[in-house]
């Protein structure tokens, strides 16, 4: 039996944060933030090439992403493997909508009120993007494991939120930290950069080192979740249920 099968979710929620650390983790960390700001480094249409080579290095680390979930949910211990994609049209859109899609479902609602509907009362985005906070994790779970951007259903989803709610509860609120301090690194350090391009540069890539690193722990504990909790869930059907 896995060591994971035999600890309890909470016992593991460390763990996560010590993942990214681990195997191929750390070292993609480092490349792909530094990938991420080559297009400010390469003068004219150089730059370009920056940018294809950005946008390459992120579906990557979409493709790793949902590697650590699918991992993580079967017991593995170990961080896997660098991914490789075809660039295929096809492979393409389905690592987007895979990431895309949830992000979209859950936090539209609330960036369209702040952004064109001033007469609403104020308290209308605040709950709006709370609720997409709580709704997100289990919705990229879903469309994950599932495959399906179908799982975005709240059929599948609010079931699963109340069949595990602590836990739940707890992965919400690690979220919520997570976002918090992620956004508050960028408006803290932002204006601190704006003084030199260097510095601009070497802010840009520590900012996103701490953004892909916490994005790892949390496709780890993620799939944790679905590991420790997967028979309460009951989600062997989505696939069938959802295409």
């Amino acid at each position: 039996t896995s060591p994971v099968l035999r600890r309890s979710f909470y016992r593991l929620i460390p763990s996560a944060f010590a993942y990214p650390f681990d195997g191929d983790a750390g070292m993609l960390m480092v490349g792909f933030a530094v990938i991420m700001v080559i297009p400010a480094l390469l003068p004219g249409p150089l730059a370009y090439l920056g940018m294809f080579a950005g946008f390459y290095a992120g579906l990557c680390m979409f493709a790793f992403l949902e590697d650590v979930i699918l991992t993580s949910a079967k017991g593995d211990e170990e961080a896997p493997k660098f991914p490789t994609i075809a660039m295929e049209r096809a492979e393409i859109l389905e690592l987007v909508w895979k990431f895309y899609a949830p992000a979209v479902f859950c936090f539209a609602a609330p960036i369209l009120c702040r952004m064109y509907a001033s007469d609403i009362p104020s308290w209308v985005t605040p709950a709006l993007f709370g609720a997409g906070c709580v709704y997100f994790p289990m919705a990229i779970l879903a469309v994950v494991m599932s495959d399906s951007p179908g799982a975005l259903n709240p059929i599948y989803v609010v079931p699963a939120m109340v069949r595990a709610p602590v836990a739940y509860l707890t992965m919400v609120v690690l979220f919520g930290v997570i976002g918090s301090i992620t956004f508050g690194l960028e408006t803290w350090i932002g204006p601190v950069a704006e003084t030199h391009r260097l510095l601009a540069m070497a802010v840009s890539a520590v900012e996103r080192i701490v953004q892909i690193y916490f994005a790892i722990a949390f496709a780890r504990i993620l799939g944790l979740f679905y590991c420790r909790f997967e028979d309460r869930l009951g989600w062997f059907t989505i696939t069938k249920d959802a295409d």
